[in-house]
């Protein structure tokens, strides 16, 4: 299944994944957030995200991220819920490829709108960490709305819902979209 779910994430397929380690879709947002500085991703943990707080964490690009000559390495940035800072050796938030942030901050960055507006006019790719029962479609349907606004387009955004009870029928709730394909890791 991890090359059915690499060769998915470059034909730009919408995915649910079953179960939390996926290092495959990691692996190819990393591929193109290396090859591509003109594109971002953002990791949405629906559990609160705080220090500590591993639920939603591209791991594998964490770590590969380290081992990258300076010149290729992704910009990283983390927006915890419980305040709107970075945590240490992180980027500067306002200018990230990826955002690991929990629910509560991204609705707060998308009321803002103007700090990050380079970034959604980039974005595309959006990995959902959790089960979507904890949490409605309204924050992506807000995101979508932001993104256009920025100038980006949401109708090119790819969805991975990525949970261990995670469905198609849920991803499908979730983005709006019917064509999911499901993958279990």
């Amino acid at each position: 299944d991890s090359t059915n779910a690499h060769d998915c994430m470059q034909q730009g397929r919408d995915m649910c994944i079953r179960g939390w380690e996926c290092d495959c879709i990691d692996a190819a947002i990393l591929e193109n957030l290396v090859a591509f500085q003109q594109v971002s991703a953002l990791y949405i943990s629906l559990w609160r995200l705080d220090s500590g707080s591993e639920a939603c964490s591209p791991s594998y690009i964490e770590r590969v991220n380290d081992f990258l000559p300076e010149a290729d390495k992704v910009r990283i940035s983390y927006g915890l819920d419980s305040q709107a800072i970075n945590m240490p050796g992180i980027n500067d938030v306002a200018n990230p490829q990826l955002l690991i942030t929990g629910v509560k901050f991204l609705s707060a960055l998308l009321n803002d709108g103007g700090s990050l507006r380079d970034y959604l006019r980039r974005l595309r790719y959006v990995v959902v960490c959790a089960t979507p029962f904890f949490w409605d479609s309204s924050v992506l349907d807000h995101l979508k709305t932001v993104v256009d606004a920025c100038g980006g387009h949401s109708s090119s955004l790819q969805y991975v819902l990525r949970g261990p009870s995670a469905s198609t029928r849920d991803a499908q709730l979730l983005t709006g979209r019917q064509n999911i394909t499901e993958i279990c890791c």
